[in-house]
């Protein structure tokens, strides 16, 4: 292997792919300013205020619903994902699923943001962090008379009491589990406490949600006063500790120490009073109970989306039921040839078409949904609703509804007969081909199903989940939860695999390897092989004209693409939350991407389900550099060094790769140039269409940074920032990605690897590298030294191998080339042996632990192999 070819895999082998801007094209409407019961709501949480006005948790917000008006407005959250806002107003700040609320007697209001693991409060308008550590997932807080703040520290199974700045356990021993009963609180166990509430005495009231039980602490000591642990709907009008609970969560006690639970699972309202339980309310899943400060009783009804008010046991609606007006998680998108829209609103049982920047309801409210999950479009324009709570696929043409799959029923049956009398178990996924045939993601059957002439078969998935099958007949593999399905133009299915992390194709019956995915439910692999990649959660699917695979890669908050076996991150930069509209895609964030479609054009269309959005990525159609795309091309980090070889990575607008023909090198390649501040151009090695290799100028020897911009054929982009370093050293290796083998070689120009080791104390190795800054006899930017005189380095470099400082017998420029230098050293007689001792270039001076000296602008690490 020659010196020029190590050279050439080095700075060649990492690519990215076309790059998008980002921006917002529907969002979910707020429900404020308007009467509550007009309002569609997802509501969690309740409490009051002294004045009987109702706070309650809706989404990533809290609203107030106006005890005179019946008005609702936005107390704290601005909707999206995030902790960000303290000092400032609550309404601007954003919150991480927000779940317990309460007020004390000035109308403080305390909010538990249990995905951020604090508790928050709102006075004045002005929102603040009160408790920052020591919780982990907070669902419930509750006030006592004396103002101490309780809190339901749920992931850490116990309750806590935070007063004068500190926090102490008050109930549970930190374990999951049942016992203690009878003694000390705090050596009790629990299991997911959900409610909190307490009594004028001080008596502190807890449901202990996975054990079915009401527990009371006073003075310190624990019991059970109502729930037997066992789940189920029984005991009314007998002791309540006899009774049944089935998820037991919001909890509210009255000035006569009568308890109320939202017995959320038996669809109930329980009151426990003088030890006796009695149904006070049937309400539809209720999560929450509060009462005002005459004893009004309200329920907040999760699946109902309602909050009610409770009269001698009939419920009125206060707040919630309204029509939707807008997206509220929307899980599914698709797009039609007109570019018409259509996407799926779980939370507001909807299916919405946005065209022409207008949203509207794709059918009239007698359809129905339940949890409408995914969609899909034909070439005739008929769209295809997964109707995920029905267990059914329905279709809708010129907004008449049919069923075409499922009969309503959860279970699996009628493979080989018409799809409408076969059974289906919650649908997440659903596609359709140029035939008109259908594909079902058929979920919690483990399986994929095929509609074709009215007649449904299995086409994927033995119902067993699991992982299995690799290259047999697909109907023999185990899926587990498939997710997302995808038709290509030649007939293969693809499926995205949620919880095995993968994406799978089916071709002519037989399913493969993943196509991406390495099945370790992670993050990874980005510009190699798709197959080596990590996938935290894929969920839908789609693939272009050109056949290029988009996948919503939900767990680690980002949109991946797979093109020619190669994946990239188009959108996301992992951080759950909103932000980046208007800016390159890959450096917005989002909040676990659900579905994903692309159209004609190449625009890639995401259900943004966290933010209530729907995202647009727009293909860059201007060249542009990546922020944060100026690295060094042996390490691929930032940071570089005048006269070295750096690579810069963004949209150069060429369609075809570039190569210079010889030296001196070009400064204009493929149309490309590279500006390096006012009217300088720097040397070019190559260009791709989204990478280009480039020598950093002499010139700008001694700058600290200088800005560089990109010009195609007059088109010139935004500068980004060049950070320059008198040293940057850079080793090359193998694998292009500046760690494994390094470019090392020995005197015979053999690669210094297992199979030709070094002898230590003997071998001389040429350490192939760059960025080691000034040389004797500088050569012109672009051009190689000349052949009659070295150019050394100004400055010797540290060398060490396996932490053992080398004789350093030469350090300058490598012989015809440009940028790249050449380290020759001594291995030293007290280096390690093994196939891959380290070796790291450095300047500067600092003491490691042996006592040898090394610098402090140090390289990354390669290999080499010593004996």
């Amino acid at each position: 292997m020659s010196v020029r070819t190590l050279l050439i895999v080095s700075v060649a082998c990492v690519t990215f792919g076309q790059t998008y801007t980002i921006s917002t094209i529907a969002a979910g409407a707020q429900p404020i300013n308007i009467p509550g019961t007009a309002a569609a709501l997802s509501p969690g949480d309740i409490a009051t205020d002294a004045a009987g006005n109702l706070f309650l948790v809706n989404r990533n917000t809290i609203l107030r619903l106006d005890a005179s008006t019946g008005i609702l407005t936005l107390i704290a959250g601005n909707g999206s994902t995030g902790a960000s806002g303290d000092g400032g107003p609550a309404a601007g700040a954003q919150l991480y699923s927000p779940a317990g609320l309460a007020l004390d007697s000035a109308g403080d209001l305390y909010i538990a943001d249990a995905g951020n693991n604090r508790i928050r409060k709102v006075t004045g308008g002005v929102i603040t962090t009160v408790l920052a550590n020591g919780l982990s997932n907070p669902q419930a807080i509750a006030l006592d008379p004396a103002g101490n703040l309780f809190i339901a520290d749920t992931g850490n199974q116990r309750i806590c009491k935070f007063a004068g700045g500190v926090l102490v356990t008050v109930a549970g021993n930190g374990t999951t589990g049942f016992g203690g009963d009878s003694g000390p609180a705090i050596s009790a166990s629990l299991n997911s406490p959900y409610g909190l509430a307490i009594d004028s005495s001080g008596n502190l009231y807890i449901a202990d949600t996975e054990n079915q039980r009401i527990r009371k602490v006073t003075n310190g000591v624990i019991t059970t006063i109502a729930g037997n642990g066992t789940p189920g709907f029984s005991g009314d009008g007998g002791p309540a500790t006899s009774a049944q609970f089935a998820t037991p969560l919001g909890l509210a006690v009255d000035p006569t120490g009568s308890l109320y639970v939202a017995d959320r699972d038996n669809s109930r309202v329980r009151k426990v009073a003088n030890g006796v339980i009695t149904t006070a309310a049937s309400s539809a899943q209720p999560v929450s109970v509060a009462l005002d400060a005459v004893d009004n009783l309200y329920v907040s009804g999760a699946s109902s989306g309602q909050i009610g008010k409770v009269t001698n046991g009939v419920i009125a609606t206060v707040a919630g039921g309204g029509t939707p007006s807008g997206l509220s998680a929307p899980s599914g998108v698709a797009v039609d040839s007109a570019g018409n829209l259509y996407v799926t609103d779980p939370v507001n049982n909807a299916v919405w078409k946005i065209s022409g920047g207008s949203i509207a309801s794709l059918a009239s409210a007698s359809a129905q949904w339940n949890h409408p999950s995914a969609v899909a479009v034909d070439s005739a324009g008929n769209v295809y609703i997964a109707d995920s709570g029905n267990s059914r696929i329905r279709k809708a043409t010129a907004e008449v509804i049919t069923t075409v799959a499922g009969n309503g029923t959860n279970g699996f049956s009628g493979d080989g007969g018409p799809a409408t009398s076969a059974q289906l178990n919650g649908p997440l996924g659903i596609a359709v081909d140029s035939a008109g045939n259908l594909y079902i993601a058929d979920s919690n059957n483990y399986r994929v199903r095929k509609v074709a002439g009215g007649i449904i078969t299995t086409v994927a998935g033995s119902g067993t989940p699991g992982l299995s099958c690799n290259g047999g007949p697909a109907t023999a593999a185990n899926l587990y939860e498939p997710f997302g399905v995808a038709v290509d133009s030649t007939g293969n299915l693809y499926i995205s695999d949620f919880l095995d992390g993968c994406v799978r194709k089916v071709s002519n019956g037989v399913i493969t390897t993943p196509v991406a995915g390495n099945l370790l439910q992670g993050y990874g692999g980005d510009n190699g092989p798709a197959t080596s990649s990590g996938l935290f959660g894929p969920a839908g699917i789609a693939l272009d004209s050109a056949g290029n695979l988009f996948i919503a890669d939900s767990d680690n908050q980002r949109i991946r693409k797979v093109s020619g076996g190669v994946i990239t991150t188009i959108a996301g930069n992992g951080t759950q939350g909103f932000s980046g509209d208007g800016g390159p895609a890959f450096n917005a964030q989002l909040n676990t991407p659900s579905g994903v479609a692309v159209d004609s054009s190449g625009n890639v269309y995401v259900a943004d389900i966290g933010n209530n959005r729907i995202r647009l990525l727009t293909p860059a159609a201007s060249p542009s550099i990546n922020v944060g795309g100026i690295v060094n091309s042996a390490t691929t980090r930032l940071g570089v060094a005048a006269g070295s070889i750096a690579s810069v990575y963004g949209n150069f607008l060429v369609n075809s790769s570039s190569t210079a023909s010889g030296l001196p090198l070009p400064t204009r390649l493929g149309g490309v140039t590279l500006l390096a501040g006012i009217g300088l151009s720097a040397p070019l090695f190559a260009v791709v269409p989204h990478q280009v290799n480039f020598q950093i100028p002499w010139e700008l020897a001694g700058q600290s940074e200088v800005q560089l911009s990109t010009m195609v054929d007059g088109q010139i982009s935004t500068a980004q920032t060049l950070l320059l370093a008198p040293f940057a050293p850079g080793i090359f290796s193998t694998n292009g990605q500046g760690s494994g083998q390094g470019a090392v070689l020995d005197t015979s120009y053999h690669l210094v690897d297992s199979s030709n080791p070094a002898s230590a104390g003997s071998t001389v190795v040429q350490i192939y590298c760059t960025g080691l800054g000034g040389v004797t006899n500088q050569p012109p930017s672009g051009s190689a030294p000349a052949n009659d005189q070295l150019s050394e380095t100004t400055a010797t470099p540290i060398v060490t191998v396996g932490g053992v400082p080398a004789q350093v017998l030469f350090s300058g420029l490598a012989p015809g080339t440009v940028g790249e230098y050449q380290v020759n050293v001594l291995v030293p007689a007290g280096s390690p042996k093994s196939s891959a001792v380290p070796v790291v270039i450095a300047f500067g001076d600092s003491v490691l632990p042996n006592g040898s000296h090394i610098g402090g602008v140090v390289s990354n690490t390669v290999t080499i192999a010593v004996q």
